[in-house]
């Protein structure tokens, strides 16, 4: 199923609503189709003037690296590195704060980034390995990997 987005001034792309290879519901919007960008260059070779078929497929539902502290007060690898990583995000379900590290060096309660108790998601961008460290074993995070 196919709508149109645009707010006042025209359309700015089209939503587009499908499922992927494992039935999930995907959706999206795509830009809407120019032939010349904005400083009057030729658009690249190799396009068509229908938008949908010149993009990608659906995006892939990611890796859930959901779980729980194993050990209180020792840091554990919530994601090993990734070349292929786009990003992470991460949410604190518990009822005690955790410190999450994109850095490569292991979280602490004195090192990494504070998710509060039932904190907001947190989203990191990095390819390197991402801790987690909790001092009370036991205690769950929701992540999920794309």
């Amino acid at each position: 199923m196919t709508w149109f987005a645009g707010w006042g001034r025209g359309v700015i792309g089209t939503i587009v609503s499908d499922t992927d290879e494992d039935g999930n519901a995907v959706r999206g919007i795509l830009p809407k189709y120019q032939s010349v960008d904005p400083s009057g260059a030729a658009k690249p070779s190799g396009t068509s003037t229908d938008p949908i078929s010149t993009q990608g497929g659906a995006l892939p539902a990611g890796t859930d690296r959901s779980g729980t502290i194993t050990t209180a007060g020792t840091a554990q690898v919530l994601a090993p590195a990734n070349a292929n990583r786009r990003g992470l995000t991460i949410q604190n379900t518990s009822d005690t704060a955790m410190f999450v590290s994109e850095s490569g060096t292991p979280a602490s309660a004195t090192y990494g980034y504070l998710l509060d108790v039932s904190s907001a998601p947190f989203k990191v961008s990095t390819n390197r390995v991402i801790y987690i460290w909790c001092g009370a074993a036991g205690r769950s995070f929701a992540a999920t990997e794309w």
